[in-house]
């Protein structure tokens, strides 16, 4: 999908009071369509928006600050080099820039969630339902379907051939997949573990055998099903 009609279906998933900022759309097409990006697409984004709207209708109690989750979703991935240590910060930073000139979301609230988002796997949302939700949503792929979960660590793979050799890579996602699959818990939220947990696990086991068998191909730019 074009990444300017991306962002217009984006913009109608985002429940903000008022419209959606107009010089956005430019704003996450260009970001988005940054780098060595397979995974982390506007796609994705909309993803994550559509895992926080059936999420959000089924909890309890209402998010306690609904636009800067939002907000969060729409930048985290906003800079994506597998190469840097500090897409977090500097998506974060995107992501204030662009609230300086659409204050419709709390900057510091917007740069706390979106750091988050580099210690999955080893981070207690604890008791912040907002961040716990904001995590879940991001990490639902895990408990996609195989074939979606599959295409998803073909588009990882193919974002970080450029950065590291095959083994290396190998050995890397397989230690951080091992580290998830080790938790107790792969999401904060009882939604997202009573609705993936299992499926998630099992993807998981899938993943981690294939990654330490026998060398793969050099991955090639996937297409998603």
């Amino acid at each position: 999908m074009p990444t300017r009609r991306a962002t217009r279906l984006i913009a109608t998933m985002c429940p903000f009071p008022g419209p959606f900022p107009e010089p956005w759309h430019g704003l996450l097409s260009t970001a988005y369509g940054e780098g060595r990006r397979a995974y982390h697409t506007l796609a994705h984004v909309a993803e994550v928006l559509q895992h926080l709207h059936w999420a959000r209708d089924l909890l309890p109690a209402p998010l306690v600050d609904e636009p800067s989750v939002v907000v969060a979703i729409l930048f985290h991935d906003a800079v994506y080099d597998a190469r840097a240590k500090d897409n977090e910060a500097r998506s974060a930073a995107l992501a204030r820039e662009a609230l300086a000139a659409a204050p419709i979301a709390d900057p510091a609230r917007v740069t706390e969630l979106i750091l988050a988002t580099a210690r999955h796997g080893a981070i207690d949302p604890g008791g912040d339902r907002d961040l716990a939700l904001f995590l879940d949503c991001d990490m639902a792929i895990l408990g996609a379907a195989e074939a979606r979960y599959d295409a998803y660590e073909r588009g990882v793979a193919y974002e970080y051939a450029e950065a590291y050799p095959p083994a290396a890579f190998r050995e890397g996602r397989a230690a951080f997949l091992e580290a998830l699959a080790a938790r107790p818990r792969l999401f904060a939220t009882a939604l997202f573990h009573d609705t993936y947990d299992a499926t998630a696990r099992a993807n998981l086991r899938r993943a981690i055998a294939a990654l330490r068998a026998a060398p793969a191909p050099a991955p090639s730019a996937p297409r998603t099903p």
